[in-house]
């Protein structure tokens, strides 16, 4: 297992080398190691954890300009590595259904491992990392910071504000609570900012 997930490591950090909107290696990384914490306490099948949480992007959309997000190159590189077709399967169907805009108006059941690696997910994208990300996707998309319904500051008031809510193990929902507070905090700050300039 060790020699696999380091070869997907390996393989995941060239595919998304190009990133700068968020969703490059140091993403990947910090949610792979979330949901391996996770998964310790979980007791998940810590492999399909694993190579969920590490190619769980590399067929994202906003990631690869295509119009589908199909895991194909996901799937590709697990046969490549002779991973049993069951565990593939697993995999998959995680990495195709933790996304947030496929799993908010008609959530999906997941299975435990697939739980672990969406909280990981989703606890990368609040707090302060998470509004980091949020700029930084904005920026490299031309997303303008503060005016209106596509700006990065409504991105964090229709998304990122709701997550804390949309934790599925009680392991990641105490991390939640504690970055949602950070991002009420940040959000009271802008407006009080706005307010000292009008």
């Amino acid at each position: 297992m060790e020699q696999l997930i380091e070869k997907t490591k390996q393989f995941v950090e060239q595919e998304l080398k190009k990133d700068a909107g968020g969703h490059d290696i140091e993403h990947i990384m910090r949610v792979y190691h979330m949901a391996m914490w996770i998964n310790k306490k979980e007791k998940g099948n810590p492999l399909i954890v694993a190579l969920a949480a590490l190619l769980h992007d590399i067929d994202d959309v906003k990631v690869t300009k295509l119009t589908t997000d199909e895991p194909f190159k996901a799937s590709q590189w697990m046969q490549s590595q002779q991973v049993p077709p069951q565990t593939i399967e697993e995999v998959l169907t995680i990495i195709s259904n933790i996304p947030y805009r496929k799993n908010v108006e008609n959530r999906r059941p997941l299975a435990l491992e697939g739980r672990i690696v969406q909280d990981a997910d989703r606890l990368d994208a609040i707090g302060a990392i998470g509004i980091a990300r949020t700029f930084a996707y904005g920026g490299s998309t031309g997303r303008p910071m503060f005016i209106g319904d596509q700006s990065s500051i409504q991105h964090i008031l229709d998304k990122l504000i709701r997550l804390k809510d949309l934790m599925n193990t009680s392991s990641a929902k105490k991390i939640a609570a504690r970055r949602h507070r950070f991002i009420e905090r940040f959000l009271e700050e802008i407006k009080f900012e706005f307010l000292e300039t009008r």
